[in-house]
């Protein structure tokens, strides 16, 4: 698991049953688990881009897997989350 993912495992494994963000609508235990699936999709998404030899903005191109692509506008990545994945796993490439 990355440490990413530890602050997301802490809270999960807390007792906390109501989560306010800030940035979206007010959520639970399971919305945790569902951010820890976005996070690992995005290191995914990058990880093939890079494995096929395809640049960032090729892979902004692709749409996400339900239920993520009912996060954005466009059904795509966040230009600013997949970049940090793809910038992230080039450097430790």
């Amino acid at each position: 698991m990355g440490k990413q993912h530890q602050p997301l495992a802490g809270m999960k494994n807390s007792d906390i049953e109501v989560i306010i963000s800030g940035d979206g609508p007010v959520g639970g235990k399971k919305d945790i688990i569902l951010q820890k699936r976005y996070i690992t999709m995005l290191q995914d998404m990058a990880a093939s881009a890079l494995e096929e030899g395809l640049t960032v903005e090729q892979i902004l191109e692709h749409r996400m897997p339900t239920p993520f692509d009912e996060w954005s506008v466009n059904g795509k990545p966040s230009q600013h989350n997949l970049r940090f994945c793809f910038e992230r796993l080039s450097a430790n490439g």
